[in-house]
């Protein structure tokens, strides 16, 4: 490495000689520091899929070489602040036009600001939100979310409880409720008069709501209708979260009441068309879906710890029920 560094600085010293003046020193200078690491990131990239950490890329050597001769990061910028926050922005470029888009984001959560709300217990003033994406896109076209990890943390460090998918605190919480939901109908004054079918039509200015299965119809808000439950694959945005943020809120806040244990609370998504999508526009089909998703996660553009990988495998593919249970059996 001692050899190299004046080899280096005899280069640049001699390209600077060759440029012809249109453009200061500093410029150059400053557009080789920003094409080195740019190449640097490449070589980053390419190196630890040739490491393989997660060791799921060993039977599928020659599609990981076909996609290492035809990326290319196009940009990348890394900002952290202590404890407070990080910031990982990166574009991969591929043959034909299609770029993955990394966004990693981790910030303090300020009580409830967002809510209008000042008390800090309820918001974990001391906590944080994490965020992680990849973006998909074609052609310099619109891009598409093909996977999106979020959690809402208590603490600034993971915790230490296992954490709670807050879709499954919702279904719980929905499950609970079932009886709750049905309303009592006061019988009409009229109930010998009944319809063909023994049943009163007339609400006598009442409103009644009526249960169906997945949905609930309310004759009193006529505008609203239906109102279907979201899918578990709900597609997200940077804008639009998964589920109302105030609700993610009161579910964190549930979750989060008893202070012992406290939980980590995630939503994760992953979207399997794009994801295929895109192992068909880079030519290294055909690959298992999850072998797909490690391949994914083993780019170096996020921080490792909060077990995000954990988090997609529990929601998305559900490796994480089969856990849950071997632990409840062993107790």
């Amino acid at each position: 490495m001692s050899n190299l560094r004046p080899q280096v600085r005899s280069a640049i010293k001699n390209f600077l000689a060759s440029q012809d003046g249109h453009h200061l020193k500093a410029d150059v200078l400053r557009v080789i520091e920003e094409e080195a690491n740019l190449m640097k990131e490449t070589e980053n990239v390419r190196d630890i899929l040739d490491m393989d950490p997660m060791e799921q890329l060993a039977d599928f050597k020659p599609q990981v070489e076909r996609l290492k001769t035809q990326l290319s990061v196009t940009s990348c910028s890394r900002v952290r602040t202590g404890h407070d926050y990080a910031r990982i922005h990166a574009v991969v470029g591929f043959a034909g036009g299609v770029e993955l888009t990394f966004l990693y984001e981790r910030k303090r959560r300020h009580g409830n600001q967002n809510h209008g709300d000042d008390d800090d217990e309820d918001g974990g003033g001391e906590g944080c939100h994490v965020r992680y994406s990849i973006e998909l896109s074609k052609n310099h076209q619109q891009r598409e979310n093909l996977l999106v990890v979020e959690v809402w943390a208590p603490k600034s460090v993971p915790s230490t409880e296992r954490a709670v998918c807050i879709n499954h605190v919702l279904n719980e919480h929905d499950d609970d409720d079932d009886d709750d939901d049905w309303e009592d109908i006061e019988e009409s004054e009229h109930n010998n008069d009944s319809n063909m079918n023994g049943c009163d039509t007339s609400t006598h200015g009442k409103a009644s709501t009526i249960k169906r299965d997945d949905a609930v119809v309310s004759d009193d808000s006529p505008s609203q209708g239906l109102q279907k439950q979201p899918t578990k694959r709900q597609k997200l945005s940077d804008n639009t979260p998964p589920r109302h943020d105030h609700a993610l809120q009161q579910q964190t806040n549930e979750v989060n009441d008893d202070k012992e244990p406290v939980h980590d609370s995630f939503l994760a998504y992953l979207d399997p068309d794009l994801l295929h999508e895109f192992l068909d526009l880079t030519g290294i089909s055909p690959m298992e879906e999850g072998t797909s998703f490690f391949l994914l996660m083993t780019f170096p553009f996020y921080e490792h710890e909060w077990d995000l990988v954990g988090y997609v495998l529990d929601e998305v593919f559900g490796c994480g029920d089969d856990e849950g249970e071997d632990e409840s059996g062993g107790q």
